[in-house]
């Protein structure tokens, strides 16, 4: 498939099973992100969105380097996404989840677990910004 966002892949790398596979990763913690980790392991493009006050709350668990916590040294998140990118999107207004369908648009996969009562009024499981149905089959649990 071919995707605006350019390929994550340079020329002098043999291909992978999921090339050319655009993920979108709304998960957090261990099981998605580990979910996504094996994605981008076999080639996929995998970009993680997280949430603009303080990202994955799996940033905030250990080990860290000198056992002093930092959100960008863990490295349980760093294991779990490794070969990803990432960008900070909020959710909660317009503009985010805009945003968001654009990428959606563009997405093969979109991966998420939200909290079991978010669901049920999480936007995305509603519709797009302006009502309209989700562009994707639902999620991934």
């Amino acid at each position: 498939m071919h995707h605006a966002i350019p390929t994550k892949r340079s020329e002098s790398m043999p291909p992978q099973a999921l090339d050319d596979v655009l993920v979108l990763d709304l998960t957090h913690y261990i099981a998605g992100p580990y979910c996504t980790k094996l994605l981008a392991d076999y080639g996929a493009r995998v970009i993680k969105i997280e949430r603009p006050d303080g990202g994955d709350p799996c940033r905030r668990l250990g080990p860290f380097p000198d056992d002093v916590p930092h959100p960008e040294k863990s490295g349980l998140f760093l294991h779990l996404n490794t070969n990803k990118e990432s960008l900070t999107l909020n959710l909660k207004l317009l503009r985010g989840r805009q945003l968001f369908m654009r990428l959606v648009a563009k997405a093969d996969v979109v991966v998420e677990k939200p909290h079991p009562m978010a669901a049920h009024s999480h936007q995305a499981h509603h519709g797009g910004p302006d009502g309209s149905a989700p562009p994707w089959g639902g999620a991934a649990y």
